[in-house]
């Protein structure tokens, strides 16, 4: 079963150090280990369900206070690994659902609920570069379905006080296709 771990911190140093730590303790394959805006650190790492915990586990002791978030998705969605990495290059032109988070780890849960929601395809979730350390993703399928996926992908965040805004594009222009990506 492959699963996800992640875990952002306010320290770039203890995430440097918690990255060594998280591929030490078991087998994972660390997708991102890199700072973020502002001044914030996240590492992503996959595996099975055993070893990402093993590691979440051991990158939350090292990183201690530093810690702002951490969590496992035991079954991730497949399309969530290629979105994060933005390995995606061909997708449906067909309307597009956007939302954008306050936090990092709300844009990979978020993204994760979404895709498994409805017949969607995720397009790419965006961590924190050069906007702020806010975070979005984007989607595309049938209107319903990703009407349907937003719904998904904003409620825990909506709850926890994390989505900035959301919005579904019934029929988008064509430029959007190739900025979204």
């Amino acid at each position: 079963m492959k699963s996800i771990g992640m875990i952002e911190l306010n320290s770039i140093a203890k995430g440097i150090l918690a990255t060594d730590h998280i591929g030490k303790a078991a087998n994972v394959k660390i997708l991102r280990s890199h700072s973020v805006c502002p001044g914030k650190y996240i590492v992503i790492f996959s595996g099975d369900v055993g070893a990402v915990e093993a590691s979440k586990n051991a990158g939350v002791q090292i990183g201690g206070s530093s810690v702002i978030n951490s969590f496992i998705i035991a079954n991730v969605h497949e399309s969530v690994i290629d979105a994060i990495n933005g390995t995606l290059e061909d997708f449906p032109r067909e309307a597009i659902g956007v939302i954008e988070y306050f936090s990092i780890s709300s844009a990979v849960q978020g993204a994760d609920d979404a895709a498994k929601a409805s017949n969607v395809t995720l397009v790419n979730v965006r961590l924190g570069f050069a906007i702020g350390g806010k975070s979005y993703i984007t989607l595309t399928g049938k209107v319903s379905a990703v009407e349907e996926a937003v719904k998904a992908g904003v409620k825990k965040a909506q709850d926890d006080g994390l989505v900035v805004d959301y919005c579904v594009l019934p029929s988008p222009i064509d430029e959007l296709y190739n900025s979204i990506l």
